[in-house]
């Protein structure tokens, strides 16, 4: 193999890694000997569950009860909810196009500090035929799941970024 193009190669690699450069989908985990309570205001809340999940599947310990011990992390979400913006309307006067605003608040408290608060909003275009209500509402459907997931993983980079710092 061409020795200057591994040299180039290695030289990009610690550039990269040097300036902090992660790849996208690449979350900073918590430490293995943080526990995690996840709760909600809602019972059956799609957000704490899609962010119970995540915390999973990058093996996180999850527990029912808040935490008041040092490595404990208790999220409360206190609110998520959809808002739907009007962007555009066909000529006939029907919607055309949505932009879908998903709002979220939550509570991080890690261990007996003070609860800290925390919100964003993640912003989706939605385009609504009215020829094809049941295709649009099934890709609804798939556009709320994807803003689940996009939630949890920002909580996540929040509590991962909360942990190191402490």
């Amino acid at each position: 193999m061409n020795k200057p193009l591994i040299v180039i190669w290695v030289l990009a690699s610690l550039l990269l890694t040097g300036c902090g450069f992660h790849l996208r989908g690449q979350n900073a985990v918590l430490a293995a000997n943080h526990a995690v309570n996840v709760s909600s205001l809602r019972a059956h809340d799609m957000l704490a569950e899609q962010l119970i999940d995540t915390l999973n599947a990058n093996a996180v310990k999850v527990v029912d009860e808040p935490l008041l011990e040092p490595n404990g992390v208790n999220i409360r979400i206190l609110e998520s909810n959809l808002e739907r913006r009007l962007l555009s309307v066909y000529a006939g006067g029907q919607v055309a196009e949505y932009e879908l605003i998903y709002s979220v608040n939550y509570l991080v408290s890690m261990g007996n500090q003070e609860p800290q608060l925390f919100n964003f909003d993640l912003l989706n275009d939605y385009q609504d035929d009215p020829d094809q209500p049941l295709a649009k509402s099934r890709e609804l459907a798939l556009i709320m799941d994807q803003l689940h997931i996009e939630a949890a993983q920002r909580i996540l980079q929040t509590i991962a970024s909360l942990t190191a710092t402490n």
